[in-house]
């Protein structure tokens, strides 16, 4: 379909130039972008197609936020399956939980929304969970193979016990058995090495 509008078109994909049509039909997608990301009635919701968001992302520096969630028995919770935004990852990558941030976003806002999302099925009143001290831990620019270029911020979210997460589609892994061979890699390049640095540290440090 896409080759179809290139014809119709005459867009000239390789040209560094842009043509007068070319900047008309830019102007219309642009707006409509920009009037998704500000009168959606969910702001989660996505603005493009997977595939598009993933083109979209690619031409741009994205910020994303990725939270380790861990408990007090040294485990860490991974998802099953691939990134809503990032269209044609393998069904079977594991991955920590993680949000492209927008305008509004900040460090709050994103462990609000991946507890609630992940863990709380949108609503926290299904768990007795008790969600415990968050850290900022990290910060660092990565070339993700579907997003493009991204800034990670890394943050670490400790639960004071192993919640229950009726709506789930991850599970708790020891950090001594993580599946490094089928996590994604962002997290095998960026995520865990810093998370589990850091926990390293803080084991050492409780033991001084």
């Amino acid at each position: 379909m896409a080759n179809d509008i290139i014809e119709l078109y005459q867009i000239d994909i390789e040209n560094t130039e842009w043509t007068p049509e070319e900047v008309k039909i830019g102007e219309a997608i642009l707006k409509k972008i920009n009037f998704l990301r500000n009168t959606r009635p969910y702001r989660r919701a996505l603005i493009l197609p997977g595939f598009l968001a993933s083109l979209l992302a690619q031409t741009t520096l994205s910020v994303w936020g990725h939270v380790a969630f861990m408990n007090n028995k040294e485990q860490i919770y991974l998802i099953d399956g691939p990134d809503e935004e990032a269209s044609g990852r393998s069904v079977h990558e594991k991955r920590t939980p993680a949000i492209k941030w927008e305008k509004y976003d900040d460090f709050e806002t994103t462990i609000r929304d991946l507890e609630e999302k992940e863990f709380f099925g949108g609503s926290r009143d299904n768990t007795s969970a008790q969600v415990g001290i968050n850290y900022f831990i990290a910060l660092q620019k990565y070339d993700d193979p579907w997003r493009g270029d991204c800034l990670v911020l890394v943050s670490i979210v400790i639960f004071n016990a192993e919640p229950t997460l009726p709506n789930s589609n991850g599970r708790w892994y020891k950090i001594k058995e993580i599946p490094f061979e089928d996590v994604s890699s962002v997290d095998r390049a960026v995520i865990l090495p810093h998370v589990l640095s850091k926990w390293t540290e803080w084991k050492h440090r409780a033991h001084e």
